[in-house]
């Protein structure tokens, strides 16, 4: 193994971005997370980017209603399509 290429692998999963409303939000994207990084500070410049608060979104996997934990490993999500979803109530409750 290349000690120069140590990061490159395929470990990618789609995310989706809804606002509180529901309305999606900007296009859906691919992400690449790095080896032990947790799903929110892999997300967090691209939540804010989008003019979503990081601390009110929660992310589902397509399909699901259980949200993910905020500590949830972003390489076990690998070929999932991921739904962030922005939260106001969750906003008011953390105030």
């Amino acid at each position: 193994m290349d000690l120069d290429r140590r990061y490159e692998y395929c470990n990618t999963f789609h995310i989706e971005y809804y606002d509180e409303y529901g309305r999606a939000v900007g296009v859906p994207e691919k992400v690449q997370p790095f080896p032990g990084q947790i799903l929110r500070d892999c997300l967090d410049h691209r939540l804010r980017q989008r003019g979503l608060v990081p601390s009110t979104v929660l992310f589902f996997v397509e399909n699901s209603r259980t949200p993910l934990p905020d500590n949830c490993d972003a390489n076990f999500l690998s070929g999932q399509r991921i739904v962030a979803r922005g939260n106001f109530m969750l906003y008011m409750l953390r105030k």
